[in-house]
C-alpha cells in the first residue's frame, strides 16, 4: 500500500477578514486583502494585522507591484 499523496488543503488556513475582500495581492511574502470596510489585511506564518488605510470609507480597488499596494476607494 502507498502512502496517500500530499494534499494542497493541508497547507490551507481560513482567514475571517471581517468584512468583504475586493482585492487580493501578494507583497513578497503577505498576503494583502483589501477590505470593503477600508482595511487592508496582513497575513503571514500564521500572524494577521489589519491596517486602517480608509478610515470611514470603503477600499473599491487595489493593485501591487509586488512590494507595495496602492488603494482608491469611495
Amino acid at each position: 500500500m502507498s502512502a496517500s499523496a500530499p494534499s494542497l488543503t493541508d497547507h490551507v488556513a481560513d482567514i475571517a477578514a471581517g468584512a468583504h475582500v475586493t482585492a487580493a495581492h501578494w507583497l513578497k511574502g503577505t498576503l494583502a486583502l483589501a477590505l470593503a470596510d477600508g482595511g487592508v489585511l496582513l497575513a503571514r506564518d500564521g500572524a494577521i494585522e489589519t491596517v486602517s488605510a480608509h478610515p470611514d470609507s470603503g477600499i473599491l480597488v487595489a493593485a501591487s507591484d509586488g512590494a507595495r499596494l496602492v488603494s482608491g476607494g469611495d
